[in-house]
């Protein structure tokens, strides 16, 4: 009997930037929407300081950090954020 082992593939995570200041506005900043990064990250950690430096590139900007298909994962309690 072969036995059939698994895979199980590395979580990734990406970032996503949005504009407090031009949320809705189809003229102002991704279009008034957000923007999910094209870099994934293998660690939470990582995708959160390449977040937290791209917001930091404009004021109104904010950022979350997603798993590999965009959808918002939460920092746990290992997991800080950045101050």
């Amino acid at each position: 009997m072969v036995r059939r082992e698994e895979t199980k593939q590395a979580m990734k995570y990406r970032y996503r930037l949005w504009c407090n200041d031009c949320a809705g506005d189809s003229q102002g900043c991704f279009d008034g929407s957000s923007d999910l990064s094209l870099a994934t990250f293998d660690t939470y950690e990582e995708a959160e300081n390449a977040g937290y430096n791209a917001a930091d590139r404009c004021a109104p900007w904010d950022y979350c950090v997603t798993d590999e298909d965009g959808k918002e994962i939460k920092a746990s309690n290992e997991q800080q954020s950045i101050s």
